[in-house]
Formats: structure tokens, C-alpha cells, sequence
């Protein structure tokens, strides 16, 4: 699975809650993240790079450092110095060091593949028709430029204590159940107030001593979780998560959170 296929699928089939009002930073925690902060910032500048042309090289595209990749097109070939100035200063000015910036032709993609073509078939895992359309494609034996790749090679994100609200993220089915005995659905708009006073009055008066109330009296409070398949212990962790993000909302002048 390709790294655009992970991240999609890790979405679709998560809720993450957010506060309302509250001008999130723009992730900058990931090769990923930095891909999409440099595609905007290119944007913002009136610098077209057309669909896809700013990718993660590799697998690197979770980890905090790696290689960015800008595939060229007409407009950045014009003048590719301009393009790396612009993603220079861009990651800069996200708090990101870059390395030797490397310019790859069509030849070098060719003379990369051919190498990495013999190499597989010293192990006898060789894509014998992708390596043959590429040795005969005439596009290939060109020196026009193809990609530029800018080496992250520290991301400082990952230095600095931010005082920015908890992320709370639970699958669809597991936000749906954890929500429901507090009132609330994964579509509303809830109450910070309501939330977190729900909450200590679910944990003060209907828990109480949980460990000691077995799962088969009518008075345990966790019946409908046991439903769901879900332990005592991770409700009342995703409680606490909840009334955290409730508190720091609060605390930060939001009354509403909602789930996406």
C-alpha cells in the first residue's frame, strides 16, 4: 500500500475531535505534512506545480526527516532556481534544516533504475517489462531536468513544547459508543461545558467502584460498552481524554468541540 492509500484509509475510518474556532497549526511533524506545507506555500506564491508535483521520496513520508521531491514541469523548468528559493525559504521558515539540494534529468532516473534493475536481478526479483520500457523510452536519454529533491534533514517541530489542545482520535464505531452514554452523537456540536460536566457525573456517580461491580449485574455502568467490546479501562481513558480537551478549551476562552 502506497503511502497516500495508508494515510487515506487511517482518516476515512477515524474520527479526530477538534475544537471550534480554535487556528490549528499546520502540521509539521512528518515528510507528509511538510509536502503539503510546501504545495501550499507554492500556491500562496503563485507558483504552479501541477497535480502531484511535490511527493514524498521513498517511504520516508511518516518519519521527521527525508526527502521531499518537486517533479518538474513546464513552468518550473523555466526557472527552477525561483522554484528553489521559494521551498528553501518555506522550509525555513517551518523550522526545518535542508541538505545539498540534488537535480535529477531524465538520464539519471534511467541510469538509477538500469542499476537498481541489475541489482534485482541478482536477486531474482527483477520487473522485467517496467526496466525494459524505461531502457527504451527516448525521453530517458534526455539531460532536461525531472525532479529536485530537498533533503529535511532535521525538523526542529519536533523540538519545541507548543501549549496546543490534546488530539483525541478513535474510530468510528468507538467514538459512536463512547459518546453515547454522555448524550452526544459524532455529528453534534458539542457543548465544552456540557461535555465535561457530563462526564464527571458519569464518572463520579455511575462508576463508582467499577472494578468491583461484575459484568453481569444490572447496575454495572459499562453494559452497553461490553456490547461494543469495550473494556472499562478504555472508556474511562478516552473520558479523561475527552475532559482534557473540554478543560484546555475552557481554559482557552472555546465553549464547543466537534468530531470530523
Amino acid at each position: 500500500m502506497n503511502w497516500y492509500k495508508e494515510a487515506q484509509l487511517k482518516k476515512t475510518a477515524s474520527i479526530t475531535f477538534y475544537i471550534k474556532g480554535y487556528d490549528y497549526p499546520r502540521p509539521m511533524e512528518t515528510i507528509l505534512d511538510l509536502c503539503y506545507h510546501v504545495a501550499y506555500g507554492l500556491h500562496e506564491l503563485n507558483l504552479p506545480i501541477g497535480f502531484q508535483g511535490v511527493e514524498p521520496d521513498g517511504d520516508s513520508w511518516n518519519q521527521a526527516t527525508g526527502t521531499i521531491n518537486l517533479y518538474v514541469n513546464d513552468e518550473t523548468r523555466k526557472n527552477p532556481a525561483k522554484y528553489v528559493d521559494a521551498v528553501n525559504s518555506i522550509l525555513k521558515e517551518a523550522n526545518c534544516e535542508v541538505g545539498a539540494i540534488i537535480f535529477n534529468t531524465f538520464k539519471d532516473y534511467k541510469a538509477q533504475k538500469m542499476k537498481e534493475r541489475d541489482e534485482n536481478r541478482l536477486l531474482g526479483s527483477s520487473p522485467e517489462d517496467f526496466y525494459k520500457s524505461v531502457e527504451e523510452d527516448p525521453r530517458y536519454e534526455s539531460d532536461e531536468l525531472r525532479v529536485i529533491r530537498f533533503p529535511v534533514v532535521r525538523n526542529r517541530n519536533l523540538d519545541e513544547e507548543r501549549d496546543e489542545p490534546p488530539e483525541i482520535n478513535m474510530s468510528n464505531g468507538n467514538a459512536r459508543a463512547v459518546l453515547r452514554p454522555l448524550g452526544f452523537s459524532t455529528d453534534d456540536l458539542i457543548s465544552v461545558s456540557e461535555l465535561v460536566s457530563k462526564i464527571d457525573q458519569f464518572l463520579s456517580e455511575r462508576v463508582g467502584e467499577f472494578d468491583n461491580v461484575p459484568a453481569t449485574q444490572d447496575n454495572d455502568p459499562f453494559e452497553g460498552f461490553r456490547n461494543f467490546g469495550l473494556p472499562p479501562d478504555y472508556i474511562i481513558e478516552r473520558f479523561q481524554q475527552l475532559r482534557e480537551l473540554g478543560e484546555w478549551a475552557q481554559e482557552h476562552g472555546y465553549h464547543q468541540i466537534y468530531g470530523v
